[in-house]
């Protein structure tokens, strides 16, 4: 209790506090010196007068003695946009007692600045009617700035603008763009004084002046409603497509009830313009409720014999969404009545668009009786899994009871739909464990897709690469394999598994033990044992012994032998790359395939033997063969596995730098000669004439690294500066020559 009064009192005084805190700058504040701030405008220097006007903006109406020193700042302070900012601003918060600036101000409407003929704009409009009858004069005036403007500043009048109303109108079909826009912009500023007079100009005979009346009546939204009858009347005969858009646009911002012209809407459908199309789909999705006053309407629509009438009422079904829903059927039977699968896409889309409520209409439709197979099914499954994470609740709660076919169904679009159904995890786990063997095979590859806690799915593995089905072992052996290193536990069930009789389940197996990495050195010899008759077997073998690494190492002769074979000397030679130095002992077998007359051997032996071999000066001699070879592939495997050798490879400089002419081998060779960082000003020198771009700027950025030793290259550089294509290479060029002439 004690506590609680303790706690209100300090409440109390807290606002007692803040009370008078909030009162005490009341006392202490002196208001500001309108005289004193009046004479520094007029006398002030430039910081005092800019001072001077920001504080008579910050007065509002206060300020209104100081309007003839004010517009005095206006048109003196042109070089200063500061000053003349706050003078405007002043003008503008000060409102009507400012009328005595609006010659000034109206003079001002011509002004190029962007900024300054808005802000002069706005301050007209706050000085309100008295400033009225020029603007209206001015909104006939031959210059097209001073019109806009005019314009702009009665629409900031608003409602006690009504005097402008027949003026605005006229301009409506003003030959500038901007005119039009801002008097009919004006026009719905000015609100229910306009009213009268708007829906008598809806039947003008000018296309542009119904546009823009129309646009002004959708500007003031509901408080133009009374002239719906008149908008929807001229719809009905209306035969311009930018006038009945806009008019459309208008409807629907008026707030016009949705019975009066849901018909109209339909009717409107089927007009081809893209604009009208447009603007009834904005309006049928402000319809509301969607569910009782559109969506029937275009559901009927969706089985029209007219496809693009069907088309486009359920593509504005789809952007309706969950609301729509009632739709679904009428959407799958469009889809089954089509020729094509190709021409029911924007069924489908709006299918998708209809959200997770989809899903059980949609795996109705997976017993049709019509679809003979799994293939079928993909379109679902794709509609499925574009729906995404929503749908996995109602996915996972379908799962346990529905048939066989509507399941695989599922599994599909949850492998689909990837991490985010990990919510399903619990279900897919009883899935693994279905009496189906297709069920659980299905579900162990599903569950691989998400991220679920390892040690679970490791146990639900090692159990299912016992399973009596060789599709159920196959697939644990493909998601073993996607757990890579953390699949090591499972290193054991692997090795009994090699034996297995289903030669698919071997072949997985084989993946997964290469997919361990180096973790799998027990496996090595295993692997080598298999390299049995069976070439399917055998190249799986021999990529995952390269994918094990150095680890591999005993099994290169193995593999070095399997280079006499047509079909898998590609692979084997990949694998020894793989393995890297330990494989030294291939590097016979390995130099032969320099001369197959297969370029692609020939590039992968280069790759190989750059991954092999230790002694640089032997790999160079090798590799600077391949820099000369016919094909474009082994000559940028050497370009590549030259980058490597640093210094070691400057003797390839004049052959790296020819190459740079070369339209197939100029990127792989710039590549090398970046990483190796030539030193050889002759040769740069000559690449600053290179038509490649990137060329140029690596010789400008290589040459202004090396200082003062590139002094030869400045006769190059300085032409390059002037007459390059590119800023940045010219920019480069001058950059490097500063850096040549710098002093050390």
């Amino acid at each position: 209790m004690m506590m609680i009064q303790c706690r209100t009192i300090y409440m109390a005084g807290s606002i007692l506090f803040f009370t008078a805190a909030a009162a005490f700058p009341q006392f202490l504040q002196t208001p500001p010196d309108l005289e004193k701030l009046i004479i520094q405008l007029k006398q002030g220097d430039t910081k005092q007068k800019r001072n001077a006007a920001y504080q008579l903006s910050r007065l509002g109406p206060e300020a209104a003695s100081a309007v003839p020193a004010l517009i005095g700042a206006l048109k003196a302070s042109r070089q200063d946009p500061q000053i003349w900012f706050h003078s405007i601003t002043s003008i503008d918060r000060i409102g009507p007692a400012a009328a005595e600036a609006i010659p000034v101000l109206l003079r001002e409407l011509d002004n190029r600045s962007s900024q300054k003929w808005y802000r002069t704009a706005r301050a007209l409009g706050s000085i309100g009617p008295a400033a009225l009858p020029d603007l209206i004069r001015i909104l006939d005036d031959d210059n097209r700035r001073e019109r806009t403007g005019a314009a702009k500043a009665i629409g900031w009048m608003g409602p006690e603008a009504g005097d402008a109303v027949a003026a605005l109108i006229r301009i409506l079909d003003d030959s500038e763009e901007q005119v039009r826009n801002e008097s009919r912009e004006a026009l719905g500023r000015i609100g229910e004084s306009a009213l009268s007079e708007l829906k008598h100009s809806l039947w003008h005979r000018n296309n542009l002046v119904r546009i823009g009346t129309a646009y002004a009546l959708g500007y003031m939204g509901r408080e133009a409603n009374s002239s719906s009858p008149e908008m929807l009347n001229l719809l009905l005969t209306e035969s311009a497509p930018e006038v009945r858009a806009t008019v459309i646009t208008a409807l629907t911002r008026t707030g016009t009830e949705p019975v009066k012209w849901v018909a109209l809407l339909l009717t409107e459908l089927q007009n081809p313009d893209e604009l009208v199309f447009n603007s009834v789909v904005n309006a049928f999705l402000k319809l509301s409720p969607p569910e009782t006053v559109s969506v029937p309407s275009l559901t009927e629509l969706i089985l029209s014999p007219d496809h693009s009438l069907s088309g486009r009422a359920a593509y504005i079904l789809g952007r309706i969404g969950p609301s729509a829903i009632e739709a679904a059927p009428a959407l799958l039977q469009a889809i089954n009545r089509g020729p094509r699968l190709e021409s029911s896409k924007v069924y489908r889309e709006s299918l998708v668009q209809l959200g997770e409520r989809a899903v059980p209409e949609l795996l109705t439709e997976v017993d049709r009786k019509s679809l003979r197979s799994q293939e079928d099914l993909q379109w679902i499954v794709e509609c499925l899994i574009q729906i995404g994470r929503p749908a996995v609740d109602r996915l996972a709660a379908l799962l346990p009871n529905s048939s066989k076919r509507a399941r695989l169904c599922i599994l599909d679009s949850l492998t689909g739909i990837g991490p985010a159904a990990e919510a399903a995890t619990p279900d897919l786990y009883l899935m693994a464990k279905d009496p189906d063997e297709e069920i659980r095979a299905s579900a162990i590859s599903t569950l691989s897709h998400l991220q679920v806690p390892i040690p679970g799915f490791l146990k639900l593995l090692d159990t299912s690469m016992t399973d009596g089905s060789a599709n159920v072992r196959s697939a644990s052996a493909h998601a073993i394999a996607s757990l890579e290193e953390d699949a090591e536990p499972l290193l054991n069930r692997l090795l009994d598994s090699m034996n297995d009789p289903n030669s698919d389940v071997r072949l997985q197996v084989i993946r997964a033990l290469g997919s361990i990495g180096e973790k799998a050195e027990k496996a090595v010899s295993e692997l080598q044992s298999q390299l049995d008759p069976d070439f399917a077997i055998q190249l799986e073998i021999v990529r995952s012994l390269g994918k094990l690494g150095n680890i591999s190492a005993s099994a290169v002769p193995g593999i070095s032998a399997l280079l006499q074979g047509e079909n898998i000397q590609l692979l084997a030679l990949e694998s020894l790359g793989r393995i890297g130095a330990d494989a030294k002992e291939a590097m016979p077998e390995i130099i032969k395939k320099l001369e197959h007359s297969d370029p692609v051997i020939r590039a992968q032996a280069i790759q190989s033997l750059d991954a092999v071999c230790d002694d640089h000066t032997l790999l160079f001699s090798y590799l600077r063969e391949g820099l000369n070879d016919t094909s474009p592939w082994v000559r940028q495997a050497a370009c590549g596995a030259l980058s490597e050798l640093g210094t070691d490879a400057s003797e390839a400089f004049p052959k790296l730098f020819a190459l740079l002419d070369s339209d197939l081998d100029w990127r792989k060779s710039l590549e090398a000669l970046r990483r190796l960082n030539p030193k050889s000003t002759h040769h740069l020198i000559q690449a600053l004439e290179n038509k490649e771009t990137s060329v140029r700027l690596f010789a400008c950025e290589v040459l202004g690294r090396m200082g003062n030793t590139a002094s030869d290259a400045i006769p190059a550089l300085k032409e390059r500066a002037q007459k390059d294509d590119y800023p940045f290479v010219r920019r480069q060029a001058r950059n490097a020559i500063d850096r040549i002439q710098k002093k050390p």
